[in-house]
């Protein structure tokens, strides 16, 4: 399925409980832009073409963008963020996105460059609706007092609690399979030394390739430390 960009993050660019907006929002990808730039040459070399730059979301430590091929370009000054997606590179999760690439760009700010797969906001947005919704209130109330966090609960386990909620049935077998799959990514993470302490609906996006509902954003999260190659030493940069 080719993923429509416009739709892609309009469930969450818009509303308040966006990670990536804030006052100075507008001017985040400009300035995202200008960092890019200079290392045009050297991401290039890794793959990465950002002729055709489209913003996706923006907030407080970086900037999305959508590149040519389908895939994208997360800016970032969030080294945690960083330092847990290097390691997620080739582990072939199957609920966690998939990284291909992270860079720092050699600057003092030390900033970032992750380079990911495009994913689908939609069906959350669609199932949850705004934040009061029932569905929405049973998701937060089954995850508060830090179920699941960090690393994942036995469906058995899920499966009460969504129980435990006034449902409709087909909105109960909804957010069993959410809850599960969010939890086969905590324990995909924790398998790797990396214990994920900040899931919510604005860090799970859907995968159309394998129908299943896959966490993204590793900022909040204990990650070993990373060597993250630096473009700026990259002999297409010099």
């Amino acid at each position: 399925m080719k993923l429509n960009l416009k739709e892609v993050y309009e469930g969450i660019v818009r509303t308040n409980a966006n990670p990536w907006a804030g006052s100075s929002a507008p001017q985040i990808p400009v300035r995202a832009k200008e960092l890019l730039e200079p290392y045009k040459k050297a991401l290039a070399s890794k793959g990465i073409d950002i002729g055709t730059l489209k913003v996706l979301g923006h907030g407080a430590l970086g900037s999305a963008f959508a590149l040519a091929d389908g895939t994208v370009l997360k800016v970032t000054s969030d080294q945690t963020e960083a330092a847990a997606a290097k390691h997620t590179i080739g582990k072939n999760f199957k609920n966690v996105y998939k990284v291909f690439g992270v860079y720092q760009l050699g600057n003092k700010e030390k900033h970032f460059v992750i380079w990911q797969e495009l994913l689908d906001r939609a069906p959350i947005a669609s199932i949850f609706g705004h934040s009061e919704t029932p569905m929405a209130n049973a998701f937060y109330g089954i995850k508060s007092n830090g179920f699941l966090e960090p690393t994942g609960a036995p469906d058995s386990e899920i499966k009460l609690r969504v129980g435990d909620y006034d449902l409709p049935p087909e909105q109960k077998i909804e957010l069993f399979d959410i809850l599960h799959d969010v939890s086969a990514g905590l324990k995909e993470l924790n398998s790797i030394g990396i214990k994920f302490h900040d899931f919510h609906l604005n860090n799970i996006l859907f995968r159309h390739a394998d129908d299943r509902y896959v966490i993204i954003d590793l900022g909040d999260s204990n990650s070993p430390r990373a060597e993250i190659d630096d473009l700026a030493a990259d002999p297409s940069h010099l």
